[in-house]
């Protein structure tokens, strides 16, 4: 894939809220596309079609946690942030479900997501182990919450996105009251820890090999960082 790289300055990155069904699905594909990993001898139909029914799935969970309807999350506010840039500024090689068309009447440009990123405010993630510690007393379904589902597109990486989004990520928590936000990442994953400890966040708990054994995937570490109230927090 063509990596997205600027001959002058860089065009604005915007990231927000993301609210329409459009603006789920664009998550729900770049997710789809940053996380699916096909054999190499799959033919380009066959990775489409696979890609449209992840796509799909990961749209309906979405929509389910942020409505509100999927149970798991029920004690979950989930928040979802995306990225985005305009289309013309990318090189080929985006899923055509990450673009957002220009809305009708000319008021914007036709624009693509490049990251994504879940905001879980609530005392804990469904079947997470790894469980923050603090607040040790007080309204922890408030002041605490957990970033998931970090992607950005293959295209535009190493260009600040994700970093971006933490930053936004890190505002919207701390505007709706959260003290104690963390993020899990698997501890063979240098770069994205590099990222989250470079933005000030701190491991709080680890797994041991045996743990992470038993549950058949990586070591993961548990990160936290403590957040500054605003006024009228």
């Amino acid at each position: 894939m063509q990596r997205l790289v600027w001959a002058t300055a860089a065009p604005p990155l915007t990231v927000r809220k993301a609210h329409s069904a459009a603006e789920l699905r664009a998550a729900g594909c770049l997710r789809a596309a940053a996380f699916t990993v096909l054999p190499p001898d799959r033919s380009e139909f066959a990775r489409q079609s696979f890609l449209r029914m992840k796509t799909d799935a990961a749209w309906q969970a979405l929509e389910g946690k942020v409505a509100g309807t999927d149970t798991d999350y029920k004690d979950c506010t989930v928040t979802p942030l995306i990225a985005l840039l305009p289309a013309e500024t990318c090189p080929a090689g985006a899923e055509p479900a990450c673009m957002l068309p220009a809305e009708p009447g000319g008021g914007s440009r036709p624009q693509l997501v490049v990251g994504t990123l879940d905001l879980n405010q609530g005392s804990k993630l469904p079947a997470e182990e790894l469980v923050g510690q603090l607040p040790l007393h007080g309204d922890k379904r408030r002041s605490r919450a957990y970033i998931s589902n970090v992607a950005t597109w293959a295209g535009a990486r190493r260009q600040g996105i994700a970093r971006r989004l933490l930053q936004e990520a890190e505002r919207e928590a701390a505007a709706a009251g959260v003290q104690h936000l963390y993020v899990h990442v698997e501890a063979c994953n240098t770069a994205a820890a590099a990222l989250y400890l470079s933005s000030g966040f701190k491991v709080e708990r680890e797994e041991t090999e045996a743990v992470a054994r038993a549950l058949n995937r990586n070591r993961r570490l548990l990160l936290h960082i403590e957040l500054q109230q605003g006024p009228g927090s």
